[in-house]
C-alpha cells in the first residue's frame, strides 16, 4: 500500500467515524429534546427541525451521492451553528428574566450565578454548534465535492 492509498483509507475511515458520531448524536439529541418538551414555541422547534433535516439530508445524499446534496447539507450545518449561538442567547435571556422576576434586586454576581444555574442550560445549545462542526468536517474536501470542482475547472 502506497502512502497516498494509506492516506485515502485513513481519511475515508475518519469521515465514516464523523458520520456515525453525527448521526448517533443527532438522533439522541432529537429524542432528548422531545422528552424535554422542547417545542413550546417556534424558537424551541428550530433545533429539532434542523436535526431532523440534517439526518434526512444525509439519507438523501446516501441515495443520490450528488455534490449538490452535500452542499445543501453544508448550508444546514451553518444553520446548526447559527441556531446554537442563538440558543445560547435565548437560554441566557430566559434564565435572566426568570431570575429577575423572582428577585429584581439581585447583585450582578448573584444574577450571573442564577442565570448559569437556571432551568434552561446555557451551554445546551452548544451541541448544535458541535454538530455543525462535525457535519462540516465530514464534508471537508469530500471526494464528491472535490471531484465536482475538478471537473468544472477542467472544462
Amino acid at each position: 500500500m502506497t502512502l497516498i492509498e494509506s492516506e485515502s483509507t485513513t481519511l475515508s475511515t475518519m469521515r465514516r467515524i464523523l458520520l456515525v458520531v453525527f448521526i448517533a448524536g443527532s438522533a439522541a439529541t432529537i429524542i432528548e429534546l422531545l422528552f424535554l418538551g422542547h417545542f413550546e414555541d417556534t424558537r424551541q422547534v428550530i433545533p429539532v427541525f434542523l436535526l431532523v433535516a440534517g439526518l434526512c439530508e444525509l439519507g438523501f445524499y446516501g441515495v443520490v451521492r450528488k455534490p449538490k446534496s452535500l452542499k445543501i447539507f453544508q448550508v444546514t450545518m451553518v444553520l446548526f451553528f447559527i441556531s446554537g449561538v442563538l440558543g445560547i442567547i435565548y437560554h441566557y435571556q430566559g434564565n435572566q428574566e426568570f431570575a429577575l422576576e423572582g428577585n429584581p434586586s439581585l447583585s450582578s454576581r448573584e444574577l450571573i450565578e442564577r442565570i448559569v444555574k437556571g432551568g434552561a442550560p446555557i451551554l445546551g445549545p452548544c451541541m448544535m454548534i458541535q454538530f455543525g462542526f462535525l457535519g462540516l468536517a465530514f464534508t471537508y474536501r469530500h471526494p464528491h465535492l472535490t471531484s465536482s470542482v475538478n471537473a468544472q475547472s477542467a472544462s
